[in-house]
């Protein structure tokens, strides 16, 4: 597995890189459906950069935008990462998301995605629970 030292300097440099892009280019805020996507992939990669031994480890946030507004997932995340940057870079990327379905006119179904009550652990992985389902 990659040191935590080295993920956290790709990740820095991940989101610098697209701040520094869009500050130059006289912009805030991320539109281009490229950077996004290697936005999603970055932010991924260091969700699933801890293997789920400890369901009180995790947590988890609202992940991307739905042009009729609210999240498109969520994504769980453990507190052993740096959860500062990680969160960062959810918040950025979802500002991009917001920004790219305006430019773009986009459109999608307006249903809203359940939000999870917590987080468990099945063999390693982090897996979502509801209210109304029981844990196993």
């Amino acid at each position: 597995m990659m040191s935590i030292l080295n993920l956290k300097y790709m990740l820095f440099s991940t989101v610098f890189f697209f701040l520094a892009k869009s500050c130059s280019e006289g912009e805030v805020g991320v539109s281009d459906k490229t950077e996004l996507d290697t936005m999603h992939k970055e932010i991924q990669k260091l969700a699933k950069s801890e293997d789920c031994d400890d369901s009180k480890q995790w947590r988890f946030t609202a992940l991307g935008a739905k042009p009729c507004g609210g999240p498109t997932s969520y994504i769980a995340y453990s507190a052993k990462i740096d959860t500062v940057l990680f969160l960062s870079m959810v918040k950025e990327y979802n500002k991009g998301m917001v920004e790219y379905n305006i430019e773009n006119g986009l459109v999608s179904d307006c249903a809203m995605v359940a939000m999870p009550s917590g987080v468990i652990c099945k063999e390693n992985m982090p897996v979502f629970i509801y209210s109304n389902s029981k844990a196993e």
